[in-house]
């Protein structure tokens, strides 16, 4: 009997005005040696907790992110497409092509019935099929969540670190509700390669 294949997804980045937006992604069949590793929710983690927890997770799931770059960031949104919707198609695009059989989702619109419903109409063959799970709040509750919470977080503070080595420590913590990022933002202008005209809520 073919095991159940599960994948778990979560983003980095959504409230973010600096760097790539991420989608992390965890896939398992066997997604009880996750809940083994006592995962927390990455914004509960240090640099060092971060590091170790994607080690560990990354034993025993196959693991990687989607990424976003500024420009294309705002060149989508300038297209008049948010940023939920480029999730959207994310997740459809890495359930097109790994056909899980349960997908576990951190909901990121009002209602999770909503982003089912949403994801529904982009999954086309085999994909139609998938058992979708989406909770608020999931990355606390669902290991594999978590897990991929972690693996998107860890890239998008590996870019950080680059930039700061790169242009010293310009920019703040890199969210849109930082007034020393807001006023570095001010100061380049949409200059720096690394900042999005347009902020997670299309501003």
């Amino acid at each position: 009997m073919k095991p159940t294949h599960w994948m778990g997804v979560d983003e980095a980045g959504a409230g973010e005005v600096v760097g790539s937006f991420y989608v992390g992604y965890v896939e398992t069949d066997e997604p009880e040696r996750l809940e083994g590793l006592g995962l927390r929710d990455s914004k509960d983690l240090n640099l060092t907790g971060l590091e170790k927890s994607f080690e560990e997770l990354s034993r025993v799931a196959e693991t990687g992110v989607m990424a976003m770059s500024p420009a294309e960031l705002d060149e989508t949104m300038a297209a008049g497409i948010t940023l939920q919707e480029m999730e959207d198609h994310a997740i459809a695009s890495l359930v097109s092509s790994s056909r899980p059989d349960v997908l576990q989702v951190d909901c990121y619109y009002p209602r999770p019935r909503m982003l089912e419903r949403r994801l529904r109409r982009l999954f086309e063959g085999d994909a139609a099929h998938v058992d979708i799970r989406a909770r608020h709040g999931a990355e606390g509750t669902w290991p594999l969540v978590a897990a991929a919470g972690i693996v998107a977080k860890v890239h998008q503070v590996r870019e950080f670190s680059r930039l700061r080595r790169l242009h010293g420590d310009v920019f703040g913590s890199g969210n849109g509700s930082d007034s020393r990022t807001r006023s570095f933002m001010e100061s380049v202008g949409e200059d720096a390669y690394f900042v999005r005209s347009h902020d997670a809520f299309g501003n």
